[in-house]
């Protein structure tokens, strides 16, 4: 769908497993404790079971999403759902690093013109997703004055323009 709106497709940057961090850890531990907590007692095998999909669901988010760039704009992809935005509806990118005791990941925010803001971390060479994000930003440059020939000097008839004249010719005719 997106491919006949946006041209054709430049790069894909997926989530990687890698983004849910400690939360696959976590969620994975209460779900490998619901078997022996069930005989015990089948309400605290319950209450981790339901914990541990909680705690499993936005690694699972963060693992299933991608970004697909084409030329007039991207599709972000997830579990939710598709956005398409254009290549023009793109106000600002920032590349951002969290850093922590743990270690650190990295997040692409994106602007929209209509207020929004898209944030993706968890991708797969995030960097390049948000250079070329943030190219399409970037306005062109003002236009330069018309630069043309010098005028012709009217006294001048010769066609030698006048304006500057290096100083070891000043005087000469």
């Amino acid at each position: 769908m997106a491919e006949m709106k946006l041209g054709r497709m430049i790069s894909v940057h997926r989530g990687t497993f890698s983004s849910g961090g400690w939360l696959w850890y976590l969620g994975g531990l209460c779900l490998v404790g619901v078997p022996f907590s069930a005989f015990r007692d089948p309400l605290l095998a319950a209450i981790a079971a339901g914990l541990g999909l909680l705690l499993l669901v936005l690694p699972i988010f963060r693992w299933r999403q991608s970004f697909d760039v084409y030329e007039e704009g991207f599709a972000w992809k997830r579990l939710t759902g598709e956005i398409i935005i254009p290549r023009d509806g793109v106000q600002s990118v920032q590349l951002v690093t969290h850093h922590s005791q743990v270690g650190s990941y990295q997040e692409v925010i994106i602007r929209l013109w209509d207020r929004r803001e898209l944030s993706g971390r968890g991708l797969s060479d995030i960097e390049s997703l948000a250079n070329l994000l943030s190219s399409w930003t970037r306005t062109p440059a003002a236009p330069t004055a018309n630069v043309s020939a010098p005028p012709v000097d009217a006294q001048n008839n010769s066609g030698q323009s006048s304006g500057w004249v290096p100083p070891n010719q000043r005087g000469q005719s």
